[in-house]
């Protein structure tokens, strides 16, 4: 699943207004605490939307919550989306960050120990582990 623009569009605008400083604390705050949902709707793919506003959006239309599972990024996730940052912000358009935030491609998963909570890994390092083979 890859994510919605908008949320495209929200990792950029953070990044904008929270990158750009040594440690990066702040924007990794704030990216850390971002939850991410699986939206179809009309359409025949799904796509990750921000949870918090689907969920609020869900509720005003009075339509079922209980399908809708927040989920946070995987560590080594959350740390590409930074290594994509340090790499290609800072340009006009944000052009090549916009277009590899795109093209992230996650699988939804269920941790077997501790919470139990879903999360979202990053496809290709699933499929390896799952092959058994090396990150």
């Amino acid at each position: 699943m890859k994510f919605h623009a908008s949320v495209i569009e929200g990792i950029i605008s953070n990044c904008r207004n929270f990158g750009g400083h040594a440690s990066e604390r702040k924007l990794r705050d704030i990216l850390l605490q971002k939850r991410y949902a699986i939206y179809s709707g009309d359409r025949q793919d799904m796509v990750l939307v921000d949870a918090d506003r689907y969920l609020k959006e869900a509720f005003e239309n009075r339509q079922q919550t209980s399908n809708i599972v927040p989920m946070s990024l995987h560590p080594n996730a959350f740390e590409k989306v930074m290594y994509f940052f340090d790499l290609y912000s800072g340009y006009d358009s944000e052009k090549k960050l916009r277009g590899v935030l795109a093209n992230m491609d996650f699988t939804p998963y269920e941790r077997k120990m501790g919470s139990h909570d879903t999360i979202l890994v990053l496809t290709e390092e699933y499929t390896k582990t799952l092959q058994g083979s090396p990150r």
